[in-house]
């Protein structure tokens, strides 16, 4: 009873103070919430072969296989100019591009200002096992699960960690480890210029999965059980 005595006397004493932070509170709320963009778009995949990601912003790719028909895509965006960022989608013949950009009436406040400015792209996908992927992204971390195709991933910075995997694949990142768990009966082979390799899987003249790094390490192995 005394805190809450206390707490009324100084709504009394302060009524201007307390509902500058009340407004205070709300106002970062509205910020907060309007800063967030989520987007979802799906694609009937009957007629395709290749699904590609290309995208210089998304910071973390998600992908998992399915035995469906249907391409089914999520974004989450985060940050200053998230209500600024387009998804443009680009089919041809039998492949699906999905990239990421900006309006084009968007315009940065100046160079100085929005290099401190921070920006959240995250992809999520669900993809046909049937399909080859394809992702191209330099500063993205790479997860999948479950079988493709093929998958070709070409990072920069990010890590690779491919879960549940058979078909063929050729990932390549600079700086990030990559890590890769197969169903029995896949080969594999990895190369990495300063890093630690542990290539369980089986070896062949021409291996399902190759994987390459420069600075990062590299982990082949099956399946647990």
């Amino acid at each position: 009873m005394l805190n809450l005595f206390n707490w009324n006397n100084f709504i009394k004493k302060n009524p201007i103070v307390v509902r500058w932070g009340f407004f205070v509170v709300l106002l970062f709320w509205a910020i907060s919430v309007s800063a967030q963009k989520k987007l979802q778009k799906s694609w009937d995949a009957q007629t395709l072969e290749t699904v590609e990601i290309i995208s210089e912003e998304v910071f973390r790719i998600s992908l998992v296989s399915s035995e469906s028909d249907t391409v089914r895509l999520e974004v989450l965006i985060e940050g200053e100019y998230a209500e600024s960022v387009m998804i443009p989608v680009f089919q041809k013949n039998n492949t699906l591009r999905l990239q990421t950009g900006f309006h084009p009436f968007f315009s940065e406040d100046n160079d100085k200002l929005a290099a401190h400015k921070v920006i959240s792209i995250e992809m999520r996908l669900e993809i046909p096992s049937h399909l080859k992927v394809y992702v191209e992204a330099p500063i993205a971390n790479l997860k999948t699960h479950g079988p493709f195709k093929k998958l070709t991933a070409q990072l920069r910075d990010g890590p690779i960690q491919v879960a549940a995997f058979s078909g063929e694949a050729t990932l390549y990142t600079r700086e990030g480890n990559i890590n890769l768990e197969a169903i029995g009966g896949v080969s594999g082979a990895a190369i990495s210029k300063n890093g630690i390799v542990d290539n369980q899987l089986p070896s062949a003249s021409s291996p399902l999965i190759m994987a390459q790094s420069v600075n990062g390490d590299i982990t082949l192995r099956k399946t647990p059980e």
